[in-house]
């Protein structure tokens, strides 16, 4: 039978042993040295080169784990920085008194009481300041204190503040984008060094702020929007809505972080009207087809009753006018005039029009998804007619200029 300790050793000889075992050794002291100089370097890492080596050595430069977003002119929208933290390793203190009187001085929130209690807490590692200022930053370095030391980090800045707080958004803790541009662009904004160029104008975007909140101020409303478009080829230059919110006060922006652009629902009123118009005109209406506004447009049930009466508004009524074309119809804001175009209309020819102009479905825009769109469950007679001028349909504002 074999056994196999007893008959390896004797085909093994005792000088091949040796040296086996002497190849054995240098490979257990490669293995050695080697985990020795892993453990040294964590070590380093986990105390004082963690601000090193986040900032990189030599001459080497600082890249953004976060895209730019600019406006089409190159201003600065949204930019991550490079910020310092100042942190204490009490364990590598020399002098306790005299490091809580050097906190003291570096960051008066912290008095000198303090500053011994975080020394004498026993923690190895403490935040004393986070996104301290240049000045804070340059005299912890200038000092060269063991154990004071600031820590690399990134934040997330928005130069314009409330200007574009809506339509660009902001990022999370996480650099995750929250809302706006920020989170539809977050797969580029996260994975590019190249800035992410909006079709926004700063400067537009800025009169355009400055006029809503003067309006809004002037007539005490709840609140202010307004977009500027690009008709040819559908561009938004400006887009802005009050109230708005500080994109860098995570604690203040939740109130209004609503963009109504996109997620409010609106009844449009007259500008609907315009739709109504280009409706019949498509599908062959003489643009000299009249209609009679003399008296207010009633609409019957089934079993002749009357279901609901369309009037025109006071300044119209006082012209005293008998009949008016459908262009008339449009220029004069005529109720009564567009109720009757409508109902002209066949219901499947109306629906499509709605259709293609998207009011049946929500919008994924660059900047965010919309709200849904509201229509009338039924379309029956009166449905149609107040449809006609604006009153029944609930879309958003960016649904309506687009359909424009």
């Amino acid at each position: 039978m074999f056994e196999v300790g007893k008959d390896i050793a004797k085909i093994v000889s005792r000088a091949r042993m040796k040296q086996l075992r002497g190849r054995l050794c240098i490979v257990n002291r490669v293995f050695a040295v080697a985990f020795f100089v892993f453990a040294s370097y964590t070590v380093y890492l986990g105390t004082i080169g963690t601000e090193a080596h986040r900032r990189g050595t030599g001459a080497g430069e600082w890249v953004s784990v976060r895209a730019p977003i600019v406006d089409r002119h190159g201003v600065i929208l949204a930019q991550n920085i490079m910020s310092g933290h100042i942190v204490l390793r009490p364990w590598q203190v020399q002098d306790n008194e005299v490091m809580a009187h050097v906190i003291n001085e570096i960051i008066p929130s912290i008095s000198v009481q303090n500053a011994r209690a975080h020394l004498n807490s026993g923690r190895r590692f403490i935040t004393l300041a986070r996104f301290a200022s240049e000045s804070q930053i340059a005299e912890v370095r200038a000092r060269r204190l063991p154990g004071l030391s600031t820590d690399a980090s990134e934040q997330r800045r928005y130069p314009q503040r409330r200007l574009f707080s809506h339509i660009v958004g902001f990022v999370g803790s996480d650099m995750i984008g929250q809302e706006g541009v920020e989170r539809t662009s977050n797969r580029y904004l996260s994975t590019n060094t190249a800035p992410l160029v909006l079709s926004l104008d700063a400067r537009i975007q800025s009169v355009m702020y400055a006029e809503l909140l003067r309006a809004k101020n002037t007539f005490s409303a709840i609140g202010a929007m307004g977009i500027i478009m690009n008709a040819q080829n559908g561009e938004i230059i400006s887009a802005v809505a009050i109230p708005d919110f500080d994109p860098e006060d995570s604690t203040g922006r939740t109130a209004n972080i609503m963009f109504p652009i996109t997620q409010g629902i609106y009844e449009m009123g007259s500008v609907f009207k315009t739709f109504t118009l280009a409706m019949a005109l498509e599908n062959g209406m003489s643009i000299d087809t009249e209609y009679n506004i003399s008296r207010p447009f009633q609409i019957r049930d089934r079993r002749g009753r009357v279901a609901a009466t369309i009037n025109d508004h006071t300044a119209l009524r006082r012209r005293a006018l008998t009949y008016i074309t459908i262009a008339d119809m449009l220029h004069l804001s005529s109720n009564i005039a567009a109720s009757q175009m409508m109902l002209d209309i066949p219901v499947p020819v109306m629906t499509g029009f709605f259709e293609r102009l998207h009011f049946n479905r929500r919008l994924e825009l660059d900047f965010g998804t919309t709200a849904m769109p509201q229509m009338p469950p039924v379309w029956g007679p009166v449905e149609r007619a107040t449809a006609a001028f604006g009153q029944g349909p609930a879309i958003t504002p960016i649904h309506k200029l687009l359909a424009f």
